[in-house]
């Protein structure tokens, strides 16, 4: 699904430019679509997997943790300290 919203995106691009749009368009449409439709692969993978190997939850813990601020919501745990 990255995959197919990565190509989405550079075709577009490709064919029309980078120039911003009055409407957003039906690619930008499909491009939400397909990353909203990741989030149950995820949700999925995580009730799968993360029980039996605890230790990947940690270390993901621990990368977002060390994230820059800028790049997480303002209420996230990792942006205030907690």
């Amino acid at each position: 699904m990255s995959l197919v919203a990565l190509g989405l995106v550079l075709g577009h691009i490709a064919m029309f430019g980078g120039a911003r749009e009055a409407d957003e368009g039906a690619a930008a449409h499909l491009w939400q679509l397909l990353m909203a439709g990741q989030i149950p692969v995820i949700a999925f993978f995580a009730i799968k997997w993360l029980p039996r190997t605890p230790g990947v939850g940690q270390r993901m813990e621990d990368i977002l943790k060390d994230r820059p601020p800028a790049l997480g919501p303002p209420w996230a745990p990792w942006r205030t300290g907690r």
